[in-house]
This record gives structure tokens, C-alpha cells and sequence, in this order.
């Protein structure tokens, strides 16, 4: 029996990573934001936090991952429960295709 193969396009590429935290927040746990020269995404492990990217709030759950662009400031609080997210500081991101819908994404 054979299998048919999916082609998959690539819409998002990451270059470079230069760091990747997993990290633990307490149900209190807040970060009050910076900006900086690089792409950042956080992804929600367990639980959920409420992000600030630019001037979008946003809660992310498990499961959902945010992008932060270069210079845009960001912002990390727990939502009252603990939560486990991980998050990476890649040196560049590029973004193929960039569709409305693709850009409700991030």
C-alpha cells in the first residue's frame, strides 16, 4: 500500500536562535515589558498569561504563541493560576506569505 505525501509550504522560517527559556510563573508573576532589536515569541506550555504587544492585549493559553517584532514592546503577566511558557529570541524571522489571516495569527 502507498502513501501519498502533503507538500507543505513554508510561510514561516527562523534563521538563528540565540536563546530559548522555559520558565515556571507563579500565579502573581509580572513583567513590566521592554522593547529591544530583535524578534521575540513566547508559547504557553500550561495554564495562560496576558501579553501586551505593542498596544494589543492579548491572553494566550496553552498551546497559543505570540511574536513579538523587532522594537515592539512587550509585556508578560499570570493570569492568576501558574503557568509554564517557553520563549526564544531568534535573530531573524521570515515571513513568506502574509495574509490577513496569516497576520491574525501573530
Amino acid at each position: 500500500m502507498g502513501y501519498d505525501g502533503i507538500s507543505l509550504q513554508n510561510e514561516v522560517s527562523v534563521g538563528k536562535i540565540y536563546s530559548i527559556h522555559y520558565f515556571e510563573y507563579m500565579n502573581d508573576f509580572s513583567f513590566d515589558g521592554e522593547a529591544h532589536d530583535f524578534w521575540e515569541f513566547i508559547c504557553v506550555d500550561k495554564g495562560e498569561v496576558s501579553i501586551t504587544a505593542g498596544t494589543r492585549l492579548r491572553t494566550l493559553k496553552q498551546g497559543e504563541i505570540a511574536f513579538h517584532e523587532p522594537n515592539e514592546f512587550h509585556d508578560v503577566h499570570a493570569n492568576g493560576t501558574i503557568a509554564l511558557t517557553w520563549w526564544s529570541s531568534p535573530s531573524s524571522v521570515t515571513i513568506r506569505r502574509w495574509t490577513s489571516s496569516a497576520k491574525k495569527r501573530f
